[in-house]
């Protein structure tokens, strides 16, 4: 995973060097905040489909934060490309306990619709890639007539995926140099991976431990909030003859 995470880290830097020779940007941090559902790909623990276990979460809640850059911020454009690259912890205690980790870089694809010199209004759709790593645990005891039933469950995944989405936000452009970015989004996200099971199932006579791995799936609906503060680099909103109104 901390591969991962280097590999990521660079691309960031160097999309930003890139970026940064364009005429105009705006960068700097965010912070965010969601909510969604997740359903995971079913966990044959004995190879059968009688005994599979899809896991569904209804509700989770999200937080982290990243780096954030827009070719956009107020000027008088209509199109702004933004980029993102953070982290944000998952978490959901309904029926399996879960903390989980998505890394994300996501794409969006804004068109001003109003704007001013103060306020920048956009809209338009998000691609994202994300990687998700979590570990779940589920125990489960059943007794009756003398009798007990006791399972213990542990699966540890690794998914990498892709999202869609669409994003509205608005751009406050009140300080000189500054941007108060705030925007909503809603996306579906598919992923695919690789889960490491392990399991003990026992009951008065036999004790059955296992272990194994398989390809799995993922697949999740979510809105998010964001918050950013970004710093401006030639870019300002321009009234005139330069302006680009219609581009």
């Amino acid at each position: 995973m901390k591969k991962i995470v280097y590999i990521l880290t660079a691309a960031q830097f160097i999309l930003l060097s890139a970026v940064s020779q364009a005429q105009a940007i705006g960068f700097g941090p965010y912070g965010s905040f969601g909510l969604g559902s997740s359903t995971f790909g079913k966990i044959d623990v004995f190879q059968n489909d009688q005994y599979g276990m899809p896991f569904s979460f209804p509700e989770k809640f999200s937080a982290g934060g990243g780096f954030m850059i827009d070719t956009n911020c107020s000027r008088d454009k209509l199109f702004n490309y933004r980029f993102t690259f953070g982290a944000e912890r998952l978490f959901s205690k309904r029926f399996v306990p879960s903390d989980e980790t998505r890394i994300s870089m996501i794409n969006t694809f804004g068109l001003g619709v109003a704007r001013n010199r103060f306020v920048r209004f956009w809209i338009g759709p998000q691609i994202g890639i994300h990687m998700n790593k979590d570990k779940l645990r589920s125990n489960m005891l059943e007794t009756g007539y003398y009798l007990y039933y006791y399972s213990q469950v542990s699966s540890e995944y690794t998914y990498f995926g892709g999202s869609l989405g669409l994003a509205a936000g608005i751009n406050l452009n009140f300080v000189s140099g500054i941007t108060f970015a705030i925007d909503v989004a809603a996306r579906y996200q598919i992923s695919y991976g690789i889960e490491h099971i392990q399991a003990m199932i026992a009951d008065m006579y036999l004790f059955y431990p296992m272990s194994m791995n398989s390809w799995a799936s993922s697949s999740s609906l979510y809105a998010s909030v964001t918050i950013a503060v970004l710093y401006r680099v030639n870019d300002s909103f321009t009234v005139g003859k330069n302006a680009d109104a219609g581009k």
